[in-house]
């Protein structure tokens, strides 16, 4: 049982390995028969399943409910109920235990956890069964304080990260769930909550019998991994395994050789990393100094051809103005005589415009003024008819308003006369004995004729005194209206005086306008002449020197011309010299070489064939010896380790070929299980060393990180 064990362990594929990661076991299927009478996962659904024990306490209350229901529960194979008491015995790996319903606060805890000390037990043995890719990157990298090969291995493996945090944590067993998700079916946290419970005493019982200090690593993985630590004298060896054995042997690990690789003691391997450590540190220094002094040169190469830019554009420039000064220069005279005649023509529009506006401001002033006169006796008139009108408006409306007072104030006396006499009737005829209401009757009668004596005195007294009142009006207002007709005279003649001033005042302003036009006109007529005058003399002095200024380029031209068709030759003579010699120097330079590639051709050519000859020797020695010997190994003595087909095989230890089955992906392409090579190692190395980050200060990796 053991050899079949670690056979089922040492020679499992991908596809077996993700089917027991998503189990949260890894159990091999050749292991299955033995564990399935301690199948603790089986437990855990009878725990926690729909309708587990744990949903009965805490859903149920009554009695009877609760019995049918762990009865339910019962039909599990771990789980016993005692129907009298509602004891309930489960049995898992530990033993059984036993949960007493209606329960306590107590025993819901107890349910909730099924307790497991030795985490360091389950670490080993969940390490040992983990697939290699993740063993190797864990055994490189598990015993580093942020080191560089962590800083190197950590962006490419991310899902590496929880598992190395948590390796060093002794709280937190099941460390590869967080991080590593494994297929679309996997759902990491269920799974998790799960394998908390999960105890693992059945498997670690069997597991440690084997030799857990040793730790499994291939020989592709020792080979390119510490490659570095080969000794010079084994440089010459090809292959992997005896390439492995002389690193092992050098770096004076504790090993056992298996089929499929070596079982390495797990200091050893640590102090092989650290020495590793050492010598990727001196790479990482040297890369970096490369990529300084190569981006140094980059950057002198960019600006020298910045420069070389620039002067060719400043010669081109150069040309350009060349060429435009010749085509100013024939074309002058005729612009020149151009330019006048469209001066003197602008200068006749300028005058002739400026003359037209002139009498146009005045004509315009004139006519504003007068509609400004005419507006204000407008105003002045229309402003005295308001006013007259407004007063008599008020009179009337305060004639009006006293007549409807008194009309108010009689209406009020007579009606409060009313009333009193209907009162003093009334009381008069309310008496009980006739000869008081008659009494009360004369009485009322005297009464009111002494008021109809004293109302109608009052009346005749108002009468006069509104006639006094209104013939007192009437006065007031014949004295009014002669007041406002004299007021009126006294304004006519005022108005009649402000005309007279006013035309005076038109008249003088009149004659000064005219006198200023004319003095105007004059003035005029005078900068003209003086203008004109002032031109035709410039206009002379400028074609005199013109013309003078001319001759002179045309002069400095011929000059010219003559001074770079000479210094043209000159440089076309020493060109044709320098490139005459160049060309003799370049063909003896080739032919030296070619006769010297020809010699070294032909001594290569020699020295390979001699090499492939050796090595196809060399090749089909070893082939038959390792045929011999292993024929002779197998007739001698039996393997350690025998595969699942009864016959004996012996496995060629190839580092790049691809130990299991691959896995097929839903996309329909193969995912191989990958080893960590010397190639990739070196790929990684060069892309932290030498990628620039995009907004970093400093673009290449430091010693620091």
């Amino acid at each position: 049982m053991y050899e079949e064990m670690t056979q089922a362990f040492l020679c499992s594929s991908d596809h077996e390995v993700m089917l027991w990661q998503r189990a949260g076991v890894r159990v091999p299927e050749k292991l299955q028969a033995i564990f399935n009478p301690l199948d603790n996962y089986g437990l855990l659904k009878a725990l926690y399943g729909l309708g587990g024990v744990l949903s009965v306490a805490r859903t149920l209350q009554g009695e009877e409910k609760m019995r049918l229901a762990l009865t339910n529960c019962a039909k599990s194979a771990h789980v016993k109920l005692n129907a009298t008491t509602l004891m309930l015995t489960i049995e898992h790996s530990f033993g059984a235990r036993q949960y007493q319903f209606p329960r306590t606060t107590d025993q819901l805890t107890k349910l909730k956890s099924v307790y497991h000390a030795e985490f360091t037990d389950v670490r080993t043995f969940l390490l040992e069964n983990a697939d290699v890719e993740t063993q190797e990157t864990l055994h490189l990298l598990a015993q580093t304080e942020n080191g560089t090969a962590e800083h190197v291995l950590g962006e490419e493996m991310l899902h590496v990260k929880p598992l190395l945090d948590v390796m060093r944590d002794d709280k937190n067993m099941f460390w590869w769930i967080g991080g590593v998700q494994l297929g679309a079916g996997f759902n990491g946290d269920s799974v998790e909550k799960q394998l908390r419970e999960t105890p693992l005493r059945c498997a670690l019982e069997l597991r440690r019998q084997m030799p857990h200090l040793y730790i499994t690593c291939q020989v592709g993985f020792i080979a390119s991994t510490f490659r570095m630590l080969l000794p010079p004298a084994n440089t010459h060896v090809t292959e992997n395994f005896k390439v492995a054995e002389a690193i092992l042997c050098a770096a004076g690990a504790t090993y056992h050789v298996t089929p499929e690789g070596f079982l390495v003691a797990a200091g050893s391997l640590v102090e092989m990393h650290m020495k590793v450590k050492e010598h990727i540190h001196r790479h990482v220094t040297l890369i970096q100094a490369f990529a300084r002094t190569l981006f140094c040169g980059n950057k002198l190469r960019k600006r020298a051809g910045a420069w070389r830019d620039i002067l060719q554009k400043i010669d081109l420039q150069r040309q350009k103005v060349i060429g435009d000064e010749k085509y100013r220069f024939q074309n002058r005279r005729l612009h020149h005589v151009q330019l006048l005649d469209l001066m003197e023509e602008e200068n006749t529009v300028r005058s002739r415009i400026s003359e037209e506006c002139w009498g146009k401001y005045i004509s315009l002033q004139h006519s504003f003024q007068e509609q400004m006169e005419i507006l204000l006796v407008q105003v002045v008139a229309s402003s005295i008819h308001k006013e007259e009108k407004h007063l008599h408006l008020a009179m009337r409306h305060n004639h009006k308003e006293k007549l409807r007072m008194i009309e108010d104030y009689i209406k009020e006396r007579v009606t409060r006369h009313r009333a009193h006499l209907d009162s003093v009737i009334e009381e008069q005829l309310g008496g009980k004995c006739r000869q008081k209401y008659t009494e009360k009757l004369n009485r009322a009668h005297e009464c009111l004729l002494r008021e109809r004596e004293k109302s109608e005195l009052r009346r005749k007294q108002m009468e006069s005194a509104l006639e006094r009142k209104r013939s007192k009006s009437e006065a007031s207002r014949m004295a009014r209206e002669q007041e406002v007709q004299e007021k009126n005279k006294k304004l006519l003649l005022r108005q009649h005086q402000s005309r007279a001033v006013r035309d005076k005042i038109q008249q003088a302003r009149d004659d000064f306008n005219e006198t200023i036009q004319a003095q105007m006109l004059l003035q005029d007529m005078e900068s003209k002449i003086t203008r004109q005058v002032r031109e035709e003399v410039m206009s002379f002095r400028r074609q005199e020197t013109d013309r003078l200024t001319q001759q002179l380029c045309e002069e400095r031209k011929r000059r010219e011309a003559a001074a770079i068709q000479a210094a043209k030759k000159n440089e076309r003579r020493s060109l044709q010299r320098e490139l005459c010699v160049q060309r003799k120097k370049e063909l003896q330079e080739s032919r030296r070489r070619h006769v010297m590639q020809k010699q070294l051709d032909m001594q290569q050519r020699q020295q390979r064939a001699a090499e492939r000859l050796e090595r196809a020797r060399e090749q089909q020695r070893r082939k038959v010896m390792w045929e011999i010997l292993g024929a002779e190994t197998s007739l001698r003595k039996l393997p350690l380790y025998e595969h699942r087909s009864g016959k004996t095989y012996l496995r060629r230890n190839k580092s790049d070929g691809q130990l299991s089955e691959p896995l097929v992906l839903s996309s329909g392409k193969k995912a191989y299980k990958r080893i960590l090579s010397e190639s990739s190692l070196r790929g990684l190395l060069e892309y932290h060393t030498t990628k620039p980050r995009a907004n970093s200060p400093y673009p290449y990796a430091t010693p620091k990180r």
